[in-house]
């Protein structure tokens, strides 16, 4: 093999590699997500932990916490979890808390949500 040859090979290779790198694998599959703190009907006041489950066959990115569509907080590791500071929101008046999880590939999948009512410490 001449050595023009090889760096030629060598660059078709290195392609073929980076395209198969940046490839998803056609993961389409949406993890799995639950809030599983606090529960649904809960009293809440002062700083809240949120706590969420995620699972997905290829992993999890990152997990996003969120109070009546607002985006709180995210989590890359489990277990996944945000600390809510409720003193800002008004006493009395409830809120519905989700989570959302997304894989490595992009996908999202949001849990059911639960309302909270806040009340004064």
């Amino acid at each position: 093999m001449s050595p023009q040859r090889l760096p030629a090979k060598a660059a078709a290779l290195l392609a073929l590699l980076a395209i198969c790198a940046c490839s998803d694998g056609g993961d389409e599959t949406i993890p799995q997500v639950a809030l599983v703190r606090p529960s649904d009907g809960s009293l809440v006041s002062g700083q809240v932990l949120l706590e969420a489950t995620a699972s997905d066959e290829n992993g999890i990115a990152t997990v996003i916490f969120l109070v009546d569509g607002d985006e709180l907080g995210e989590d890359d590791i489990a277990p996944y979890t945000y600390d809510w500071d409720s003193t800002p929101y008004a006493d009395n008046d409830t809120h519905t808390l989700w989570a959302a999880a997304e894989d490595h590939a992009g996908n999202r999948a949001y849990s059911e949500y639960v309302v909270v009512r806040v009340t004064t410490p």
